[in-house]
């Protein structure tokens, strides 16, 4: 007569508290002790004076006429597309066409930098702020007509441009393009292995090699 053989119960005990309480006072320790501890970086202010339209009593105010920017030299230009989600792209092609005009000043001399009518805030100071990054020292805003533009002129000037009143050039020594390019990738290192991120970036490069060995792994099982 067979038996009836009982499984063993396991005895649970009952926790203090729920796992889900648990867990969500674990994310509030979380916020409320490591967030406060990301140090934000440091923002800065930009100051632009935009002087009042006038009629120049002279040749050596106002804006070029359209004629004196054609003779600057030649132009390249970029049309910004407008879209939010397009913005961080847009500034990056100015950021590299402006590397080029810095470097090859007999390929571009200028370049105009169109902006459109949906263009952002935020997008129009970084494109202000590109200048400065980059050492382009000759550069005006046209806001006197749609669409408005932002042009950069390389530091060394044409040469049919017009000398100084005492007939003498200044010619402004500029960095080489290498060496503006080592700063310009040093900097963005340095941002993405800043003690508040640094960990974050180690973890996910530690999971990219593991990814890359386990595809590795399943390369070399289906050749063999």
């Amino acid at each position: 007569m067979p038996a009836a053989l009982y499984l063993p119960r396991r005895h649970r005990r009952h926790l203090l508290f729920p796992p889900g309480l648990l867990a969500l006072a674990g994310l509030l320790w979380l916020g409320c002790v490591a967030v406060p501890r990301i140090v934000r970086p440091t923002q800065y202010v930009k100051e632009v004076v935009f002087f009042p339209l006038h009629v120049p009593a002279d040749s050596f105010g106002g804006f070029p006429t359209p004629q004196q920017i054609e003779d600057l030299g030649t132009w390249q230009s970029i049309t910004l597309s407008g879209n939010p989600w397009a913005d961080y792209f847009d500034v990056k092609i100015v950021e590299n066409a402006g590397l080029l005009l810095a470097e090859k000043q007999l390929q571009h001399r200028a370049l105009h930098v169109y902006l459109n009518a949906s263009t952002s805030y935020n997008t129009f100071i970084q494109l202000l702020d590109i200048p400065n990054q980059l050492g382009i020292e000759r550069y005006f805003i046209d806001l006197r007509k749609m669409p408005y533009s932002i042009n950069l002129l390389g530091n060394i000037p044409h040469p049919n441009y017009p000398s100084f009143i005492c007939g003498t050039e200044y010619m402004k020594p500029i960095k080489p393009f290498s060496e503006m390019a080592e700063e310009w990738i040093t900097e963005s290192w340095a941002t993405v292995f800043a003690p508040d991120w640094r960990n974050t970036t180690l973890l996910l490069l530690l999971l990219t090699a593991l990814s890359i060995r386990q595809l590795r792994r399943q390369w070399r099982a289906v050749a063999s």
